[in-house]
């Protein structure tokens, strides 16, 4: 009723404020697309997507432009030398399915990050997981790769890693 009655006075109804997104700037894979329920655990968890976005920055910041472009050498990268490299160096930490459950990463504080969790695997594009397998993460017991690695390794290991991510929702 009021709405007939106002657009009868000539003026519209205000339009509704939307709601803010708590996804908003979230790199996910296909834009407009939904955020899963992982994404939604995440945002309850404030103090740790405020260290995955500036983990983000920190990786733009490095990278430049080729945080966004395809990493080179990926689509024929070694599936063999990534698996051995991932048992040798990361699966202590990380577990056998990249869950963050390995002997050692139950103890970390932070824990090892899940990389079978769709959004959390999906939240820095591939150069920038790339570069965190290179440098390490601040704040974090994952140490950087580079130098004990040759690139050609680290860009196997992710491949692997890659291997694990859930699928996301639609």
């Amino acid at each position: 009723m009021l709405v007939v009655l106002m657009l009868a006075c000539g003026e519209a109804p205000p339009a509704p404020t939307p709601a803010p997104d708590p996804h908003a700037g979230h790199t996910m894979p296909s834009p407009g697309s939904a955020p899963d329920a992982a994404a939604s655990v995440h945002d309850a968890h404030g103090e740790h997507m405020a260290q995955m976005s500036a983990t983000r920055d920190r990786l733009r910041a490095e990278l430049g432009a080729a945080y966004d472009a395809p990493v080179p050498g990926l689509g024929s990268a070694d599936p063999a030398v990534g698996k051995a490299v991932y048992e040798a160096n990361c699966q202590s930490c990380h577990g056998a399915t990249g869950k963050g459950d390995g002997p050692v990463g139950a103890g970390l504080n932070p824990p090892a990050s899940d990389m079978t969790d769709a959004f959390h695997a999906r939240y820095y594009s591939d150069a920038g997981r790339v570069q965190i397998v290179r440098k390490g993460s601040p704040g974090t017991a994952m140490a950087g790769f580079a130098g004990p690695l040759t690139e050609d390794q680290i860009v196997a290991v992710y491949q692997h890693v890659a291997a694990f991510r859930a699928p996301l929702s639609p």
